[in-house]
């Protein structure tokens, strides 16, 4: 059964997380049983789409520095900045992620009509006329230097299991579960993504906590969770194991005094073994460089008592400038990030693991084939090589 359960989650640690709790409570599995398949949402998509789409066979993920290059050097060209936005991370991070989930048909073309659309005259307007020219050059550049970002992904995967009605039924065969984490956090193309794969048939266990949503900006929307909730059963889980009860009280007040401002009002409840309580500090800051100041004086204050400490941020960027300050202070740190590099993820060892698989279980083409292709065989020269409908053991057999 495990090969037809597919556990999507958001950050690449949290599926290795996932498949670590999961594999002791599978330790018992029936001979021929395999584990479920862990993986983020972007993993899942890109490894589709380079096992069945000629046009992503050879592209690369595009870094962050990479994609802002690119819609700088087509800014530039076009003469569109602003005096107080980044426009480059604007149209990176914002506006081409929610281009993306959006059929715009009707795209405005004058700054009046842009006006009439949005509802108020903006400076910004020649932007936003711009848009579609701007998402099209970017794909194109992205094409032409073989590279493929992360909201791509999902949409080049949603097209292609749309427009190949048989692909789409041989995925839906192989992926009768799926679990997804983070609900929360998904847009409106993931969700519809996610909806095709499982098909009128499938199972869609979905996992989220609205009031945790933060990726609105990336086009993230809540309230398709709760929608989903509305519409079949849901199961409400307010036990936390992770927080003490002195946090788990502040948090539920601060709830209560802002009710408006939270999608859900279930409260937080103590479970099995909460840690013990400490202290809770709230502050805010007028600016960057103040916050910045109190979390060294902080950070020097525990490290003279032999403290150790965590610094949480919101995304790897501001982790990393945070890491970068730090060390500019003499503070000594050390980063660690979703990206980091990881043992049982470097190719070398998926190499062997893909190896080992097939060894165990020749029978499976499609493990087969990862080896090929992760050994450095062109997918163009497999598919001269290999036919799925042919047994393993009789192709073996002709090469």
């Amino acid at each position: 059964m495990g090969r037809s359960v597919v556990v999507l989650t958001f950050t690449e640690n949290a599926a290795r997380t996932f498949e670590q709790r999961t594999r002791p409570l599978l330790s018992e599995r029936r001979p021929g049983q395999t584990l479920p398949t862990f993986s983020t949402i972007h993993s899942f998509c890109n490894r589709l789409l380079r096992q069945l789409d000629l046009n992503y066979t050879e592209r690369q993920v595009a870094s962050d520095e990479r994609r802002y290059a690119v819609l700088d050097g087509l800014l530039q060209a076009e003469n569109l900045w602003s005096s107080d936005l980044d426009y480059t991370r604007l149209v990176a991070d914002t506006l081409i992620p929610n281009y993306r989930q959006q059929p715009y048909l009707h795209h405005p073309e004058t700054p009046e009509a842009m006006a009439t659309w949005v509802g108020v005259d903006s400076e910004h307007a020649p932007l936003l006329l711009k848009l579609p020219a701007l998402v099209n050059a970017y794909d194109q550049a992205l094409a032409a230097a073989a590279l493929i970002d992360y909201d791509l992904m999902i949409l080049a995967t949603y097209r292609l299991l749309k427009e190949n009605p048989s692909l789409l039924q041989r995925l839906r065969q192989r992926y009768v579960y799926l679990i997804e984490d983070e609900a929360q956090d998904s847009n409106t193309l993931q969700s519809a993504l996610l909806a095709l794969i499982c098909g009128p048939e499938g199972h869609w266990l979905r996992v989220g906590d609205p009031n945790q949503s933060i990726y609105g900006f990336g086009g993230a929307d809540f309230r398709q969770l709760q929608n989903f909730a509305d519409h079949e059963v849901s199961f409400p889980m307010a036990q936390s194991n992770r927080s003490s009860l002195e946090i788990m009280h502040f948090a539920n007040a601060y709830q209560r005094h802002f009710a408006q401002d939270f999608p859900s009002s279930l409260p937080l409840e103590a479970g099995f073994k909460n840690p013990e309580n400490g202290w809770i500090w709230v502050k805010t800051y007028a600016h960057l460089q103040d916050e910045l100041q109190a979390n060294l004086q902080a950070a020097r204050r525990l490290l003279a008592e032999d403290q150790s400490v965590g610094v949480l941020c919101r995304t790897n960027i501001n982790g990393q400038w945070m890491h970068e300050q730090f060390q500019k202070a003499g503070i000594p740190s050390v980063l660690h990030h979703d990206r980091a590099d990881h043992f049982f993820q470097t190719d070398s060892v998926k190499t062997l693991a893909q190896v080992f698989e097939f060894l165990m279980q020749p029978h499976q083409f499609y493990c087969y084939q990862q080896v090929l292709l992760m050994l450095g065989v062109e997918r163009r020269t497999l598919k001269l090589m290999l036919n799925p409908d042919i047994p393993v053991a009789t192709q073996m057999q002709n090469l």
